[in-house]
Order: C-alpha cells, then structure tokens, then sequence
C-alpha cells in the first residue's frame, strides 16, 4: 500500500506510517515524552522518537511557553 500523502510530502523525512508493532519495533516505545502530558491519561495511538535532548530539556526545568501548543 501507498503511504499517506502527508508522510511522502514532508520536507524533513519526519513521519512515517505503519502498524503499531513497525513502529515501535523501529523507533522504540517510548511513552512518557517531555512536555507531553502523562501518558496514564490517554493511550497514546502514535510513535514519537525523542529528540536526543529531549531528557535534558526535562532535567534543566525547561517551561513550554504556550500551553495551547502541546
């Protein structure tokens, strides 16, 4: 099957589209992403692969400075 036209248009190559099992078996299953919210309140039907500096954004008291963003 063809991949939705948002993956194969994306400039910067940073989605992809499968099955759940593809995805976190090639991006890993991470669920507790910072800023994200708790992952306890919802169950979160996508893969995100942090960025390399997410866990330091986390650790330094990082602040999202519109809320409405995320």
């Amino acid at each position: 099957g063809l991949k939705p036209a948002c993956v194969d248009a994306c400039p910067m190559r940073a989605l992809d589209f499968g099955t759940y099992g593809e995805m976190s078996q090639k991006y890993g299953n991470e669920k507790e992403l910072y800023p994200l919210p708790d992952p306890g309140f919802f169950d979160p039907g996508m893969i995100i692969k942090p960025h390399r500096n997410a866990v330091r954004a986390k650790n330094e008291n990082a602040k999202v400075a519109d809320k409405k963003e995320i």
